[in-house]
């Protein structure tokens, strides 16, 4: 996974977090005011200054948005599991505490991923059995409070906090999914768009670049040699008449000679710029080099 999706997935766990928080200190009022007036009415007052203090650590790791992520979601999952093995030593299978415990994994899953729901379902499993074997040795079923019984009151405390955990729950998951959906899906389609943007970019700049240039050089080629043979013309002309007043076989005949070589190879240059800038297919060909050492020494001489 590049670094680019690890930042991703950090900022959606981190809204996670951020979402779960928010509705836990927003929700947690359905099991909040039940739990209060049942330990109220049983003088529960250890449940009262629990129920108070997870509340406001709730809103202290809602607002402490700076902290680190890791930090604030281990604080999370660890008040929420302290909650649920303190309901479970308070109230017993009767109360919510396997509930909340319950939750813990799926919670993890949440915030770390497959690590975190391993460990969670782990560590769950683990208060469950070690409440188990401590009801088993000390032959004692009954809770700390053993006279609270299935009342209006306990079931009332107990049906408000399943509904807070499932409207929390779903509330959570809901956003996951969402985030998590429109995350791939967009950046799979801006992935594919941006792959294919940039390879018909650079096909059509390549493409662009290579008619420019020869569109470019087949202008400036095709004025130059109109230009030149326009020029050269009136030289061979003139280099013709001269040649055929000059005496044969004198030395100002033989330069007239090589006048008229050099400017029909040039015209000869002509012709193929002119086809080059046209776009006809020529044959290249090669020019033999001791001729043109050999007027050039002449030219010399």
């Amino acid at each position: 996974m590049s670094a680019a999706t690890n930042n991703s997935m950090l900022g959606i766990r981190q809204r996670i977090l951020q979402t779960t928080l928010w509705a836990t200190a927003a929700l947690v009022s359905i099991a909040y005011i039940p739990s209060v007036i049942l330990a109220y009415q049983l003088q529960i007052w250890s449940l009262l200054v629990i129920d108070n203090v997870a509340w406001v650590a709730v809103f202290v790791l809602a607002s402490a948005k700076q902290a680190p992520y890791h930090l604030r979601a281990g604080l999370f999952l660890g008040l929420w599991a302290a909650i649920g093995v303190f309901l479970l030593w308070l109230l017993g299978p009767v109360g919510a505490g396997t509930e909340w415990l319950l939750t813990v994994p799926v919670l993890s899953a949440l915030f770390f991923g497959f690590r975190g729901a391993f460990i969670g379902i782990a560590l769950t499993l683990l208060i469950l059995l070690s409440y188990g074997a401590l009801l088993v040795l000390a032959q004692a079923p009954d809770p700390a409070y053993g006279d609270l019984g299935y009342t209006l009151e306990s079931w009332f405390g107990v049906s408000g906090t399943l509904l807070f955990l499932c409207a929390l729950g779903s509330l959570t998951a809901a956003r996951l999914l969402a985030n998590l959906e429109a995350s791939i899906n967009e950046l799979e389609s801006s992935r594919q768009r941006i792959a294919e943007s940039l390879k018909e970019r650079e096909q059509l700049q390549e493409q662009l670049l290579h008619s420019q240039k020869l569109s470019a050089l087949g202008i400036m080629a095709s004025g130059i040699a109109h230009d030149f043979n326009n020029l050269l013309l009136p030289m061979l002309m003139a280099s013709e008449e001269a040649r055929e007043l000059a005496p044969v076989g004198s030395t100002q005949r033989q330069h007239i000679d090589n006048t008229i070589v050099s400017a029909e190879r040039a015209a000869h240059l002509v012709k193929r710029i002119l086809s080059f800038s046209q776009h006809n297919n020529t044959d290249a060909s090669s020019t033999p080099v001791a001729p043109a050492l050999c007027e050039t020494a002449a030219h010399a001489a």
